[in-house]
């Protein structure tokens, strides 16, 4: 899931209802290169995987002519929020919290994803 759980509270009512994680991916980097994540995204609504032209894409020209753009609310409202409680869904889930840091510059960007 992208984006979720987005608070403690969140992340605590998927406990309660016995759905584990087995991971938490939490991206630590500068606002513009976390914005650029955000732009272009596309979701197969066959699959509901996302991609992305920078980041993830597929050469499977099937998949490619049934995307459609993932609708991106408020940016900057859900990139404050995601500052503001990040620390906190990490304590939420403890062990299973996988830190990404993320950089600019190409030598960073091959990290986050496939080079084309």
């Amino acid at each position: 899931m992208d984006g979720f759980p987005r608070n403690r509270a969140e992340a605590l009512r998927l406990q309660e209802r016995g759905l584990l994680i087995d991971y938490v991916f939490v991206l630590y980097g500068p606002r513009e290169l976390m914005q650029e994540r955000q732009n272009g995204k596309k979701i197969d609504p066959e699959t509901g995987i996302v991609y992305h032209p920078v980041f993830n894409w597929t050469a499977d020209t099937e998949i490619v002519g049934r995307m459609v753009d993932v609708e991106i609310s408020d940016f900057d409202t859900n990139y404050d929020e995601y500052q503001k409680n990040r620390e906190i869904v990490i304590d939420a889930h403890g062990k299973v919290s996988v830190k990404i840091f993320l950089g600019i510059g190409e030598n960073f960007r091959n990290l986050d994803g496939p080079s084309h």
